[in-house]
């Protein structure tokens, strides 16, 4: 606590007591030095050894909140018992009768932090009761969050605790940011992961205890998969030769789509596992592998925007967002809209261009199909056609990401409209793009 007070964080003021000079009259002698007009307090375990990067002793021993004055002797004597022999001292502290508190995790894996918050005292919260749940990147992007509709919580009124529920969301943006600030700050100090309790009230942030984090709560990533709309084109069983002929057909051709929209090809060649695996598979069902969609989307400008559109063109039930440190170059995000305009601009006659070739190489494999059966000539022209018509394929995906883009910005616009407001309707054809009078 010492440390974090000299770093400026906001703790509320305490006093150390040493077990063996720990009598009535000195604790007395403390609280009528140092907490003159402060009616109730905390008393904390603070034993050898007690936390540690590798064992953590959160819960063994005795510590007590909302102390009166005349109490606080007594919780410190119960302090003292719980170390059953052990060497120790004791946490004397102001207590903070809060409006919000709980526990944030720094870096609880994968470079996330996690916030677990309820209204009034922190007990409800350390003690495992339902509490709401945010899971935020550290640069303070929220990426999901759980709000319990039943929350149960202690408040402390005239010196007595009492149970009330709240059904509302215990954190506002704000207040994750302002905590998750002061946990990376702490972080910082101690040059390793914090399991920080803190505190709200009156709009101020207090911070009441730090331990080294010992285990993560994410070791390995979560997978979010959904059917969307790609139950539409692979429904029910689907055999393991689709499986994988899908897994390289969806790679190819959404690799070209980012390259050709100006996304970094080395930090492609890095993330290359996020291309391979777009599709998901489980009990024989095809699923979109939704984390490695959001990250693929994190290579060009307009993340936000096209994640939004993306979720709402395939009716995604899975909004969790991208974990993954990627993001376009500075230069992409000046460049690319004129990329968007070029593509907009020679998007006709590219679609013509791949009709035509398509439709040749279709003719050519029906042609190869009524001149021979033997297999060796069919498997080299099967690779041939398969190179052929993936290599191209992205530019009838960027027909979908056209219509994507467009129909969000529609979508849009008509919120920001009063009702009774006569629209233009846009539709996207193969190969033109008409503007259609209501």
């Amino acid at each position: 606590m010492e440390v974090l007070l000299r770093h400026g964080l906001p703790v509320p003021a305490f006093v150390t007591v040493d077990s063996d000079n720990f009598t009535l009259q000195t604790i007395s002698a403390l609280l009528e030095k140092q907490f003159k007009s402060c009616q109730y307090f905390a008393v904390r375990s603070s034993a050898h050894g007690e936390d540690s990067q590798n064992t953590s002793c959160a819960g063994k021993y005795y510590s007590a909140t909302g102390a009166t004055r005349q109490q606080v002797f007594q919780e410190c004597q119960k302090v003292l018992a719980s170390y059953a022999g052990s060497k120790g001292g004791i946490i004397i502290q102001e207590f903070i009768s809060c409006e919000k508190s709980g526990v944030i995790f720094s870096n609880a894996g994968q470079n996330l932090s996690v916030v677990n918050a309820n209204f009034g005292l922190c007990e409800s919260v350390v003690q495992g009761k339902n509490c709401d749940q945010f899971v935020l990147m550290r640069s303070g992007k929220i990426l999901r969050e759980r709000v319990v509709k039943e929350k149960k919580f202690i408040s402390l009124e005239a010196g007595r605790k009492v149970c009330s529920q709240s059904e509302n969301k215990t954190l506002s943006e704000k207040e994750l940011k302002l905590i998750l600030s002061a946990a990376l700050e702490i972080e910082r100090i101690f040059s390793a992961p914090q399991d920080i309790e803190w505190g709200l009230k009156n709009n101020q942030l207090y911070i009441f205890q730090a331990r080294p984090i010992t285990k993560n709560i994410f070791s390995e990533e979560l997978e979010y998969f959904d059917s969307a709309n790609i139950s539409e084109s692979y429904s029910g069983i689907v055999l393991p030769l689709t499986c994988s002929f899908a897994s390289l057909a969806y790679e190819v051709i959404y690799k070209n789509l980012i390259k050709y929209s100006g996304g970094d090809q080395r930090m492609m060649a890095k993330h290359e596992k996020i291309f391979q695996s777009l599709l998901g598979f489980h009990y024989g069902r095809m699923y979109y592998n939704m984390g490695n969609w959001y990250k693929m989307m994190a290579f060009i400008p307009g993340y936000e925007r096209n994640k939004g559109n993306f979720e709402l063109m395939i009716s995604s039930n899975v909004k969790e967002g991208c974990q993954a440190e990627i993001a376009p170059s500075p230069l992409l995000k000046i460049s690319y809209p004129l990329i968007l305009l070029g593509k907009s601009i020679f998007h006709p006659i590219n679609i013509a261009l791949f009709e035509n070739r398509t439709r040749k190489l279709i003719r050519q494999a029906n042609a190869k199909l009524d001149a021979t059966q033997e297999l060796k000539p069919l498997i080299d022209f099967y690779h041939k056609l398969r190179d052929s018509l993936l290599k191209d394929w992205h530019i009838a995906i960027e027909n979908d990401f056209l219509t994507m883009t467009l129909f969000g910005a529609l979508q849009k616009s008509l919120k920001n409209q009063p009702l009774g407001t006569k629209y233009p309707f846009i539709m996207l054809a193969p190969n033109r793009l008409k503007s259609l009078p209501s």
